[in-house]
């Protein structure tokens, strides 16, 4: 049995970290058993003056430590999975694969800021290109910058006042002792997907070498394993490398996989079994193609939605292929009202997921049950509105496809005989206007109207807001209510929008009402969907790419 064995490991800090935790992991695992470190020198570390992408990417950290393990001059070599190239090195394989320490990125600055704090055009160092270009989507207006060194080097630049932030791997932090609190922040997966097997340590020996597996094989983890394995199966399925902007994250629970990747300039998840984990590179693959050829590829467009609903319209967009950023202009706001008894009510209408969630929220904060609210046949407007109230339990019986109070009325003359005689409970939002309620009544139904919330514009955004946006500067931007078009035109600095205006930014509208909103604040639409629901809108913008892309004086980024 191996009595000696020795590990070829980088000189930096962090690299003499890993190995030495890996040493006496080994060491405690194998009593009697002495562990040496072989300090050697990569590419990587002598050309630290020009970005990686530059001088040959993956390998400019392993390339020496594999030779000296073919030669027989070391055991084993731990590195960070990371920098390993997905193919393995002929005669050499990966014997084990440690449980991660953490997987996340983390951005430091001497104030602790996460994006949105950071000030605007502030500049953040790195030399990674996924990193750069997922800073990029999140803040447009970040000036990036290449930064290489260690890790501690990078940190000093900061602290210099060179950069006002930088981007780092969690694990490399808390590995060197270096994760503090105050200056740290985590990066969600939501936010900025890792690099495919972050956070994991590789440990390479020879193919051959079954003392050597055997010593490792109690440092290997299997969920680990599997997670990095469908990540690095990603990056092979693209045939990237290092200056290829590429994240990936694979997340097990349980039977279930999910996993989240990230393209320039895509992001998005797909999930599958634990039992054909490579059917998820596959599907990750089919999504990325259909972004890529979609109808929307490259379009940039603006969602002026609240911070909850953004994203149900940003998936939307960014399925056919479109870059979104998010600039969240209104807000709901609950409010208390009086809830009439549901007894010997005949109908509950609900022109918006909004109302659907807030009158639900009402019912709880007063201690109400729900269930005689759920057991009534509910009118609703749009699919989504529908599938709101059928996750919180109500029943569907009527869904308008028109969002036109004019058109919903139609709808419901038709339902059951019509409104005459019926007791109807119409729940919406407090400036919605009275035609509905009206309507219903002049056909002789008896109305009850519960508004419990109601909208809030924002007055202004904020200097990083603006030049976010103004970096940004997109093909599109959509407006969902007539709400969201007022706030844009009070919100939006008038020199901004002019700026906008004059470089070919067009605006679109969900429905009429919304696009007469945008008339009276001064914005001239170019299309108001026809369908008046965000299937509708993001057809709308489609119609609407066909003459952007038409017109050569309009660049795409």
């Amino acid at each position: 049995m191996l009595k000696r064995l020795v590990i070829g490991t980088r000189g930096s800090e962090l690299a003499l970290a890993q190995s030495r935790s890996v040493a006496a992991a080994l060491e405690s695992a194998w009593p009697g058993l002495s562990v040496e470190l072989k300090i050697m020198v990569t590419q990587g570390d002598r050309q630290t003056d020009r970005p990686l992408p530059e001088i040959g990417g993956k390998g400019l950290f392993t390339r020496e430590l594999e030779e000296a393990l073919r030669a027989g001059a070391i055991d084993l070599a731990v590195h960070s999975l990371k920098d390993l190239p997905v193919e393995d090195t002929p005669g050499l394989r990966v014997g084990a694969v440690t449980a991660r320490e953490a997987r996340e990125d983390a951005l430091y600055s001497l104030e602790g800021w996460d994006f949105a704090a950071l000030p605007p055009r502030a500049r953040v160092g790195t030399s990674s290109p996924r990193r750069a270009a997922q800073a990029a989507r999140i803040r447009p207006d970040l000036e990036i910058a290449p930064l290489r060194g260690n890790v501690p080097t990078r940190m000093r630049r900061v602290e210099e006042g060179r950069f006002d932030a930088t981007l780092l791997a969690e694990a490399g932090l808390r590995r060197l002792g270096h994760f503090d609190p105050q200056r740290c922040v985590r990066l969600p997966l939501e936010q900025m997907v890792p690099a495919p097997g972050q956070g994991a340590l590789a440990l390479q020996c020879r193919a051959g070498d079954r003392e050597t597996l055997e010593r490792i094989a109690p440092l290997h983890d299997p969920a680990t394993a599997l997670e990095t394995h469908i990540e690095r199966a990603f990056l092979r399925a693209l045939g990237g490398g290092c200056a290829v902007p590429v994240g990936a994250a694979c997340v097990a629970d349980g039977e279930r996989l999910t996993l989240r990747v990230f393209r320039d300039p895509w992001t998005f998840s797909v999930r599958g079994d634990a039992s054909c984990p490579d059917d998820l590179v596959s599907r990750a693959m089919a999504e990325l193609r259909a972004r890529e050829q979609g109808t929307l590829a490259g379009l940039r467009v603006l969602v002026t939605r609240t911070r909850d609903q953004s994203g149900t319209l940003s998936a939307l967009l960014e399925s056919r292929g479109a870059v979104t950023l998010e600039l969240p202009l209104i807000e709901v706001a609950e409010q208390d009202d009086s809830i009439p008894d549901a007894r010997g009510a005949d109908l509950v209408v609900f022109t918006s997921a909004n109302g659907v969630r807030t009158f639900a929220s009402l019912l709880q904060r007063r201690g109400l049950p729900a269930e005689p609210w759920q057991n009534l046949p509910a009118a609703v407007i749009g699919p989504g509105t529908a599938r709101t109230a059928e996750q919180h339990g109500f029943r569907v019986e009527l869904t308008a496809e028109q969002s036109v109070a004019e058109s919903f009325l139609e709808s419901l003359r038709n339902w059951r005989g019509g409104p005459a005689g019926k007791r109807i409970v119409v729940v919406q939002g407090e400036q919605a206007r009275d035609t509905l309620c009206r309507g219903l009544r002049e056909a002789g139904a008896a109305v009850e109207r519960i508004t419990p919330y109601r909208t809030c514009c924002r007055a202004a955004i904020s200097p990083t807001e603006a030049a976010a946006l103004e970096a940004f500067r997109p093909d599109v931007v959509t407006f969902t209510s007539g709400t969201t078009a007022r706030a844009y035109a009070n919100a939006v600095p008038v020199p901004l929008r002019e700026t906008l205006e004059s470089t070919g930014t067009r605006y679109v509208a969900i429905g009429p009402q919304t696009a007469r909103a945008a008339a009276d604040a001064g914005l001239a639409l170019s299309r108001t969907a026809e369908r008046h629901d965000l299937e509708g809108l993001v057809q709308a913008v489609e119609h609407l790419a066909i003459s952007i892309r038409g017109n050569p004086a309009r660049g795409h980024h």
